[in-house]
């Protein structure tokens, strides 16, 4: 079994992995990434949470998750989602947010970036993307998805790490887990 968080940029995927993680799941880490990124330092900048997810060119290969060591975690993003290989089986907790929110949280991390250039569809192109990957998902037999939305997880943390260890989860530290969640850390409120 391989156990992914996705959804869409800016919706809680990090703040699931390393929740995950504190609660006993092995992360799977992106050697090309870290390497990529620089040093400790640079790294620490750039990503504070230690966590480096697979890039875009990384999961759109076709067959990659077969590379993926048993019983592992890894973040994925919705868009790659609809190529998981098939025959490990997967269990995805699926990140969703309101887009406004999302916008809004790009916005303020990424602000030379043009969110309206790179999304001019928005947010019609969220719903698109993750409505159409979730129907796909739904259809596998290998696969087993559970949604999750920011909002939620951020007001009742124990809550959801419950649901996922109800669903087979493998989290052996549930308290580290939900500790890891803080409120108080919200990213962005539109």
């Amino acid at each position: 079994m391989i156990y992914v968080v996705s959804g869409f940029m800016r919706s809680g995927t990090s703040m699931m992995m390393n929740s995950l993680t504190e609660g006993g799941l092995t992360p799977f880490y992106n050697k090309h990434r870290e390497k990529y990124l620089g040093t400790e330092n640079e790294k620490r900048d750039i990503n504070p949470s230690k966590f480096y997810e697979l890039g875009q060119q990384e999961y759109m290969r076709l067959g990659m998750t077969t590379e993926l060591p048993d019983e592992s975690l890894a973040k994925i993003m919705a868009i790659g989602l609809p190529i998981l290989a098939a025959g490990k089986g997967f269990r995805i907790v699926y990140m969703r947010r309101n887009p406004d929110e999302i916008k809004a949280s790009y916005e303020d991390k990424f602000p030379a970036d043009n969110f309206q250039r790179m999304f001019p569809t928005w947010p019609s192109h969220y719903w698109q993307l993750l409505d159409g990957v979730k129907g796909i998902m739904e259809t596998r037999r290998d696969v087993y998805l559970t949604e999750f939305w920011y909002d939620d997880v951020i007001a009742d943390p124990e809550k959801h790490i419950d649901i996922l260890i109800a669903n087979g989860w493998p989290i052996t530290d549930r308290q580290a887990a939900i500790s890891h969640i803080d409120p108080s850390h919200k990213r962005f409120i539109a």
